[in-house]
């Protein structure tokens, strides 16, 4: 049975080897699959896209031949069989979406999910209704409002199409090119050529062209030659040329798309050479309409024949790609298969070799158990194994000559043990006695996870009565059946194992535990073996109690103490905080989570820079539930009331803050005021504006007040996050009306959360600057302006960064991004859901803080302005309108 255990086991280990293949070939297979299912949507998307290109194209022309209609001409055949075809490709597009419509989200989610609920077949099909009930009396204005609105639904249904179905993501060239031509380039010329039909007609209802009529002519042959024409020859002959670089040349590709590249090109010139022709006309008299209106027809017939061949190709080349990968994973499972097979067979022949030289081990040592010492394996020299039988054979001939010897020390062996078992039974009791009387616990935790026999008296003070040999340490120290339970368990086996370093196992265990109202200190080290393998694990345990307690009082002391040397910015955090969560109440009441989220966010940063870790937690836990309630908010209410009210020996503030107002006034001051009312004694008004003047100036705070503690809480954040920063708050004596700035000043903690966490580097990282960085908040004003920097010397914002994430967030469109200058896309980050930092933290990612600045700028009828450069640093100017002195109210109660 041994034997068989062991045949097996060694098949096992040898099978083993060939899993990596197997798992390889599934995660190969998967990849392949992945690149299948991305080409199969990409064909979804073609099979939507022509119907809807037949349909744009009888859309145009039935434009065309209505404004004809209107103007008197005949064409009652062409708008017959414009809209018969319409009507054809409306059908096909139904068929299409019946087919694979859900898949590309032409459902009410889908669209809605993109504000395009109205664009779906029916309400195509209405139109089209609509269209073709138009007649010779409809008015040129009404028809081109109706075909626009068309046209721009069949559009926005295109776009929809190439955005679900991969289509703009394609990776190959020479279909990436070609996908160009037929969703962007051709679709492009097909208005130009809509266009200038609609000028031709236009332009033959008159005797004359104007000098801009003449104008527009040429523009729109050098459009159509340059940004139309050149480009659909261009991006072909690419797609032509790197055609041979994917999964070989497509011959049809090359025949087909290059004669649709010619006939499109042949259609084209004609039509820039009568726009050319009617610019240069003295009268409209002299020109050939009726030879140009069959040019363009052409022009636009080859334009959408190109469209279909395109769409042909596109199709052929997405199947030829298929192909290639489904005969990839074909290979594979061969390949894999066959090498399986030779692992199998190699495995069983290593096995066999091996099991045959076991068993012949086997049998002599069994014949040397039951007494046959002359019995030897015979082996000789060859691999390991035959090694190990000679070593095997000369120790049994080593065991005969020392069997004598043996019995000799017999009996001096026992003398010796007698008296070495009572030194260590001595020893042993001493050992006890002191580790019986000690107040720390000390216990062994077990390979299996279990406490070993021996701890000391103090482990069942400190854990409890009940402790015993073989209990679960967990279950010991109170942690059994918590949520970070099985990953204690996994830090210490992989302890046991040895294999990490002790900082990345014993040290992720809890430091503290609590159990009852004691909080107990714990500390483990390994305890190694002679062969320094990891035998079990020390736990010293502390009873911490009294320290933990200390600890809480002397943070609750130390942040009472700054809140009392801030006590004036404190209040109008009180005051700013009342206003805010009333705020978010109301936002929560009205279903508007975003503005709630932004209200707490602000909340959360300026309790952290109070100092105020539990309501800093409690709002951050808000702030990440799903759904926020005015339950939410109340909580978060009756923890500041609860604050407040255990302080209020210390502090003298309360929630509500019904205390009026009040302002101190020194004796330069009032002496001041004597005089300014002394020479105003020749006018009563001047007088009242010269003490509305003062009284209004008395309101007024520094800055520094309103700023409060956040440089020290900067300085204190950069710290704990590892990186040496300093806050610097220039002119913060400038006084300015606190209405006014302090949402300003309550808003400033975002910006400089954000400079620190994300705007700084750390101190390896930054170069050839220096180690500390630093954030300056400098306070300047004008006639007009009170104004604030935000400087930092961190990594700058990257612009193209900023672009990707406000695209990701769905914030806007790939093509508007790549139309923005540098400073246009630095204003996206004060978009709602943008941010530079690439995980959301307790301390910034959401994307809220900049959008509550700026909100806060604005609600103040200020300016913000943003400067980066990467690598260098950011600023942000801030320029809030200060107000018209001489007409305040004096309304103050001066104390």
């Amino acid at each position: 049975m041994k034997l068989n255990r062991i045949s097996l086991k060694l098949s096992l280990v040898c099978l083993s080897f060939t899993l990596p293949i197997a798992v390889m070939l599934v995660l190969m297979v998967k990849a392949k699959q992945k690149d299948i299912d991305f080409g199969d949507w990409e064909k979804k998307g073609n099979l939507v896209q022509r119907p809807l290109e037949g349909i744009l194209k009888q859309v145009s022309l039935h434009r065309w031949f209505s404004s004809e209609r209107i103007s008197g001409k005949a064409n009652a055949t062409e708008i017959a069989k414009t809209e018969s075809e319409g009507t054809d490709s409306i059908e096909k597009l139904k068929a299409a979406m019946a087919a694979v419509g859900e898949d590309l989200q032409f459902t009410p989610e889908g669209l809605g999910k993109r504000n395009r609920s109205d664009f779906t077949v029916e309400n195509l099909a209405k139109r089209w209704d609509v269209l073709k009930a138009l007649d010779a009396k409809t008015s040129i204005e009404d028809s081109e409002q109706l075909h626009k609105e068309m046209i721009a639904q069949i559009k926005a249904m295109i776009t929809h199409a190439g955005d679900t179905s991969n289509l703009i993501l394609d990776p190959d060239l020479d279909s990436y090119y070609l996908m160009d031509v037929s969703l962007l380039a051709l679709p492009q010329m097909q208005d130009r050529l809509q266009e200038i039909a609609l000028f031709f007609e236009q332009m033959s209802l008159i005797p004359k062209l104007s000098e801009d009529q003449k104008i527009q002519a040429m523009v729109y042959a050098s459009f159509l030659k340059e940004s139309d024409n050149d480009r659909i020859n261009g991006s072909s002959q690419t797609s032509l040329s790197e055609d041979q670089n994917f999964y070989g040349v497509s011959p049809s590709l090359q025949t087909n798309l290059a004669s649709a590249m010619v006939r499109s090109d042949a259609t084209v010139k004609p039509v820039i050479a009568e726009l050319k022709n009617l610019a240069h006309s003295a009268t409209t008299a002299q020109y050939d309409f009726a030879s140009a209106r069959k040019v363009l027809l052409s022009a636009i017939d080859s334009s959408y024949s190109f469209h279909a061949i395109a769409f042909d190709e596109l199709d052929a080349l997405i199947d030829t790609r298929l192909g290639f990968f489904h005969a990839d994973v074909k290979r594979a499972i061969l390949w894999t298969c066959l090498s399986l097979a030779i692992s199998i067979v190699l495995a069983s022949f290593i096995a066999f070799n091996l099991i045959r030289r076991i068993r012949l081990f086997q049998r002599t040592t069994t014949s040397i158990a039951g007494g046959d010492l002359k019995a030897r394996t015979g082996f000789t020299s060859g691999d390991e194994i035959n090694e190990l039988g000679q070593s095997f054979d000369a120790m049994n001939d080593q065991i005969e000559k020392l069997n004598l010897e043996i019995a000799s020390k017999n009996d001096e062996l026992k003398g010796i043990n007698t008296n070495l078992e009572s030194i260590v039974a001595e020893r042993t009791a001493t050992i006890k006695l002191i580790l019986n009387n000690v107040k720390f616990g000390f216990l062994l935790v077990k390979p299996d996870l279990t406490i070993g026999d021996g701890y000391s008296r103090a482990c069942s003070d400190l854990l409890s009565e009940n402790l015993e040999p073989g209990m679960p340490f967990l279950k010991a120290v109170g942690l059994e059946g918590s949520r970070n339970a099985p990953m204690y368990n996994e830090f210490l086996n992989q302890a046991f194992e040895d294999f990490l370093p002790e900082a990345m196992t014993l040290q992720q265990l809890p430091s503290r535990v609590q159990i009852g109202e004691k909080i107990l200190s714990l500390v483990a080290s390994p305890v190694r073996g002679p062969d320094k393998s990891v035998q079990d694990i020390l736990f010293t345990i502390v009873d911490s109690t009294n320290l933990e307690r200390a600890e809480k009082e002397s943070h609750k002391h130390k942040t009472l103490v700054r809140l009392l040397k801030e006590i004036e910015s404190f209040e109008d955090f009180l005051d700013d905080t009342r206003k805010r969560l009333a705020s978010t109440r109301d936002f929560v009441k009205l279903g508007d989570q975003g503005k709630a989220r932004a209200e707490l966010h602000t909340i959360k940063g300026n309790s952290s820079a109070y100092d105020l870790v539990d309501i800093a937690k409690l709002v951050h836990h808000i702030e990440d539930a799903v759904t926020i309630e005015v339950a939410d908010i109340d909580r978060i209410e009756a923890t500041f009331i609860g604050f407040l009210d255990d302080n209020v020996d210390i502090l003298s503030l309360s929630w509500n803050g019904d205390g009026e107002a009040s302002y101190e006034v020194s004796h330069g001051e009032v002496h001041s005021l004597v005089g300014r009312v002394q020479d105003s004694l020749g006018s009563d008004h001047l007088a009242m504006r010269e003490l509305s003047t003062w009284l209004s100036t008395l309101r007024y705070k520094t800055l520094r007040s309103l700023v409060g503690a956040l440089p020290d809480y900067g300085e204190r954040l950069a710290s704990r996050l590892g990186k040496s920063v300093k806050i610097r708050l220039i002119n913060g004596d400038m006084r300015v009306n606190p209405e006014i700035m302090r949402p300003i000043t309550q808003s400033l903690v975002h910006l400089v959360r954000n400079s620190i966490d994300h705007g700084i580097e750390p101190m390896h990282m930054r170069g050839d600057k220096n180690e500390e960085g630093f954030v300056t908040i400098e306070c300047k004003e004008d006639e007009k302006y009170w104004i604030i920097a935000i400087t930092d010397d961190g990594r700058g914002i990257d612009t193209k960064d900023i672009a990707e994430h406000a695209i990701s967030k769905g914030l806007i469109t790939r093509e508007a991004a790549f139309g923005l200058s540098d400073e246009e896309k630095l204003k996206l980050i004060f978009l709602s859901g943008v941010s530079t930092a690439e995980t959301v933290s307790e301390i910034s990612g959401r994307g809220v803080g900049m959008n509550a600045m700026e909100s806060s700028v604005k609600e103040a009828g200020g300016l913000i302005h943003i400067n980066s450069t990467v690598g260098q640093g950011t600023s942000i100017l801030i320029k809030i309108p200060r107000e018209n002195i001489d007409v305040v109210t004096i309304n103050s109660k001066v104390a």
